[in-house]
């Protein structure tokens, strides 16, 4: 059993307004700018969630689940109903539990970290066909000039 979309936005958007404020969970709130204020909007009923958003919810339900060390999802219906079941708390969303895993350099100061899952769906820019200057309509898009 996996716990219910709208649950999942609900328990993420609790866990957001609750805990953003608090020095425990900076680390995570902060890695997961997108995911966390995302969920709070769509338990309030204040957007509407598209495929990219649902992705950015999807992931950081599963991060947090992960750094709280729980294995499945069993369908939670609540954040206290998680607390509860967490092996974990506050602990495991602290940065002191981060690894270094490399470092890399860039040449134009900016760089795109993406999930190698999703690397069959990035576009690639091809100079000849596109425009540079029309990269703002390209925002958010999976590509080099959706990164620009």
């Amino acid at each position: 059993m996996t716990t219910d979309f709208s649950d999942v936005c609900n328990i993420l958007g609790e866990f957001y307004v609750t805990y953003k404020g608090d020095d425990k969970f900076s680390d995570f709130i902060e890695f997961n700018d997108l995911g966390l204020p995302l969920a709070h909007l769509v338990s309030e009923g204040l957007c509407e969630i598209s495929e990219d958003g649902n992705k950015y919810i999807i992931e950081t339900w599963s991060q947090f689940l992960s750094a709280l060390e729980i294995s499945e999802d069993e369908g939670f219906d609540s954040l206290d109903e998680l607390m509860v079941q967490a092996s974990v708390w506050p602990e495991a969303l602290n940065s002191k539990n981060s690894i270094l895993i490399g470092h890399f350099a860039v040449d134009s100061g900016q760089a795109i970290i993406g999930d190698p899952c999703y690397l069959d769906e990035w576009k690639p820019w091809d100079d000849k066909k596109e425009n540079f200057e029309e990269n703002v309509k390209k925002a958010g898009e999976y590509s080099y000039l959706g990164a620009c």
